[in-house]
This record gives C-alpha cells, structure tokens and sequence, in this order.
C-alpha cells in the first residue's frame, strides 16, 4: 500500500530572525557594495591624474595647445573671459610648467590629488617652478554630463602662496556670486503673492511643508525677508557644496534680521527648496 506521507505538508519553521533584523542586514551588504564601489572608482581616478596632468601640461606647452584647450572648455571662461586673458597667463608661467615623465612619489608636496564623487583636483609643481591647480568634473551615470572635455577650472601661480591667495580670492568671488543668486531667487518670498508663485514651481519643496503654514511664517518673517544684506560676508551666511554621483548640491543658508533663517538648495543648479525658520 503507497505511504500517503509524500502528500504532507509542513510549515515552516519560524525564522529566529525579525524581519527589521533581516531588512538592517540587506541595507549593511548595500551599503558595503556601494562603499566598494566608490572606493575602486576613487581609486582609478588617483591612477588617471598623473597621465591627465602631463596631457594638460603637454597642451600648455604651445600657443595651438593651449587655444585648443581653452575653446574645448567653455568652463575656463569664467576665470579667462577671452581667449587672449588665458593665453597671456599661460604664456607668463609656461617655462616652469614642465613635467618629468615619473609620476612623483605619494609622500611628494609637489603632486597631490583629492577625488570625490563629481570631481578630481590635481595640484601640482612644475620642475621650473610653476604652480597649477587644476579641477576636472568627472562623468557619471546619474549626475550632469561634463562641459566640453571637462575641465572645471585651471589656475596658475608662480609659487605655492600665490596659487593659495589666488585660490581664496575666487572662491570669495564665488560665494559671493552665489549670494548675488540667493538674493534673486529669494526675492519674491517679499511680497504673498511672490511667495505664492515661487511655492507654486514645480519639484520644489518647501519647509515648513503645509503652504498656509509657510506663508503664514513668512508674514512674521518678512521684515527680514525685506532686508537682506546686499553681500555675503555681511550676510553672515553659510555656504556648503556637496558632490556625488547624481551630481552637485549647493546649500545656502542666512540670518534674518528680527529672528528665524532662510534656507535655499540647488541640486544640478536648479533651485530645488525653500527653507524658512
């Protein structure tokens, strides 16, 4: 006679795990790929500078090279409006800009890199004296594609403490750009019905989230809002810019003068939320 025991079923036993438990340990494997994943990518940037530094150094040797490298980098020109400002600059530094054909040792203060998920900086001294800062925007799957060959910025001194001051001075210009842009945007939380249309874009967040409670608090803020100041070191703001795979996110943040604080976020520069306190 057929056993019948082939036709029984058997639940499960119980899992000794909960299933919280089970979810932290899927995320702790993720977080372990993609810190993986990031390392391997930093590290083969750090292997591409070396070879990219001598491509650029190489371009710079000549006036064709150096105009080629201009024109396919529109970036530059924010630091070089013309062709002949970059030029000039290059042509003043050129002879100290040589590079040997060995990569100098990590310990060297003559050679130094620093990777992040958007970008690659390298700074370096050429063997005649000449100092080079130099930016490069690296491609991404998710993040904007680099302009041009994509070189962001490229800075020449002839010593270690002028590339450092020229270095300060433009990131000051650059702050207080982005403060000229803070003032645009935030313009029109001066008026409700500004408020109203700026709340009303789309993708934007807003903070407090409920709109009747953000223009609620805007009314007690806007004597502030009214008078914010007209640049960024006397608006005691906070500036903070953060890269990643899925590009660049710029945070901007001021007092108002009465109480509470505005925050704005750009994300790929595009005004992304509205913070108010």
């Amino acid at each position: 006679m057929r056993d019948a025991s082939w036709n029984t079923f058997t639940p499960d036993a119980p899992s000794r795990f909960p299933g919280w438990m089970k979810a932290l340990a899927v995320m702790a494997v993720l977080a372990a790929v993609l810190i993986t994943v990031l390392a391997s990518y930093q590290q083969a940037a750090r292997r591409q500078a070396w070879p990219l530094a001598r491509a650029v150094t190489a371009r710079l040797a000549t006036d064709e090279g150096t105009l080629d490298l201009y024109r396919k980098n529109p970036a530059l020109q924010e630091a070089y409006p013309t062709e002949q400002a970059f030029l000039g600059t290059v042509r003043s530094l050129r002879a100290g800009l040589a590079l040997p054909e060995q990569e100098p040792t990590r310990e060297s203060r003559s050679f130094q890199t620093q990777t992040g998920p958007a970008r690659l900086r390298i700074r370096l001294r050429g063997e005649g004296g000449t100092w080079m800062d130099l930016v490069v925007a690296r491609r991404s799957a998710f993040g904007p594609v680099p302009q041009g060959e994509g070189i962001v910025s490229l800075r020449l001194a002839g010593t270690r403490e002028g590339l450092r001051a020229q270095l300060d001075r433009e990131r000051e210009a650059g702050s207080e750009r982005q403060w000229r842009r803070f003032l645009e945007e935030a313009a029109p939380l001066a008026t409700e019905d500004g408020a109203r249309t700026l709340l009303a874009r789309p993708g934007l967040t807003a903070g407090p989230a409920d709109p009747s409670a953000f223009l609620a608090l805007r009314r007690t803020r806007q004597a502030g809002l009214a008078a914010l100041p007209a640049t960024f070191a006397g608006a005691h703001a906070r500036l903070s810019i953060h890269g990643s795979p899925f590009g660049r996110e710029v945070r901007m943040t001021c007092p108002l003068a009465g109480g509470g604080s505005l925050g704005l976020t750009w994300k790929n520069d595009q005004l992304t939320a509205v913070d108010l306190d």
